[in-house]
């Protein structure tokens, strides 16, 4: 195989880094072109935090999870597994997007979201300060 994949999650981990917190992982991220964002399962309309941890690492998400994930974000912004009719044709793709530098950028600069929303570091922030505001908030409350 022409590339080498790192795994530095708790699974499969074969680069002996411990990435503790979110911020860890983005900035683990931050380091490469591709991650892969798989769900545990799929199901339409489940996604996680993980294609955004890929988007806000300034990566190619490759996405396993949700088939319908194209209603939520641009489809244009990442690679959906679902979409290819094989792994080998993923494989060719992601193996011809890393070669070329003018398709890498223009796939990691285009717009994640649909309808052309903010940027995604406007949600980031945002969802922290929410998440500080009310969810923390109510905890410490208890």
């Amino acid at each position: 195989f022409p590339v080498t994949i790192k795994s530095a999650g708790p699974l499969f981990n074969n680069t002996n880094i411990d990435l503790p917190n979110v911020e860890s992982k983005i900035n683990y991220f931050k380091k490469h072109k591709f991650s892969l964002c798989f769900e545990n399962s799929s199901h339409p309309g489940y996604v996680t935090e993980k294609i955004l941890h890929g988007f806000y690492g300034e990566t190619i998400p490759v996405y396993w999870g949700s088939p319908t994930i194209s209603k939520d974000f641009n489809s244009n912004s990442f690679l959906n597994y679902h979409a290819f009719k094989s792994e080998e044709h993923l494989i060719e793709t992601i193996l011809r997007i890393d070669e070329d530098d003018d398709m890498y950028n223009n796939i990691v600069n285009t717009n994640k979201f649909l309808f052309n929303l903010p940027d995604s570091s406007v949600f980031l922030n945002n969802f922290n300060n929410w998440f500080s505001a009310i969810v923390m908030e109510k905890l410490y409350a208890r």
